[in-house]
């Protein structure tokens, strides 16, 4: 048997070779891989906090939004609606005034009437949470988290954007037709026979096997 120098003499290990000393070698390697992965994490989230303290908008929709500072973990509100994407949709769309609503059209699809049905002029994100007597019956929800509806807080606080969400789900804001939408059905597959799926996958076979 030819001994393990000879075998890789351009890698010979200057540390001693058995199962203890391994052992070690092996750990402090690992601490130190995971120290510095702990650096670099912390490298990047204070780069790109200074990114975002530095860039935010002062103005606009967006800036209304941006209060909290940026984070490597999703948000809870991302979480909490992963399951829910059309909701988490609108949320977005409510937090960067970019949706179904009149001052949105108003800047980029003029042809499109930007008055509220309520009879505001140009309806706008604050008059939606704020005062369109449409709403009116849901704002308790929104008082939960901001007394005096203050926008910031109820679109830039971890609160504030909690029951924005549910404001959302049961008003139908921010939806194309101004009402909630029904809840998606999912499909019934087991309540189809089992030979559809038969049919289903011969015919699949037989297109491929024709090209």
């Amino acid at each position: 048997m030819v001994p393990r120098a000879q075998r890789h003499p351009r890698k010979q290990s200057s540390r001693p070779i058995g199962k203890a000393s391994d052992i070690i070698y092996l750990t402090i390697r690992t601490n130190h891989y995971i120290h510095n992965l702990q650096l670099a994490r912390e490298h990047l989230k204070n780069s790109w906090t200074t990114l975002w303290r530095d860039s935010s908008p002062q103005q606009g929709s967006w800036s209304t939004a941006s209060r909290t500072p940026p984070s490597l973990q999703p948000p809870p509100h991302f979480l909490e609606l992963a399951d829910n994407r059309a909701l988490y949709g609108r949320l977005l769309q409510c937090r960067t005034g970019h949706g179904y609503v009149g001052e949105y059209y108003q800047r980029f699809v003029p042809s499109a009437d930007p008055a509220c049905p309520s009879g505001e002029k140009t309806q706008t994100r604050e008059h939606i949470i704020q005062y369109c007597p449409t709403y009116e019956g849901f704002r308790t929800i929104l008082r939960q988290a901001s007394q005096t509806l203050y926008l910031p807080d109820l679109l830039g606080t971890k609160e504030g954007i909690q029951a924005m969400a549910s404001f959302l789900e049961k008003s139908g804001v921010l939806t194309k037709n101004g009402r909630s939408p029904p809840a998606p059905t999912p499909p019934h597959i087991a309540d189809r026979p089992l030979t559809d799926f038969i049919e289903s996958e011969s015919q699949i076979s037989s297109q491929h096997e024709s090209h």
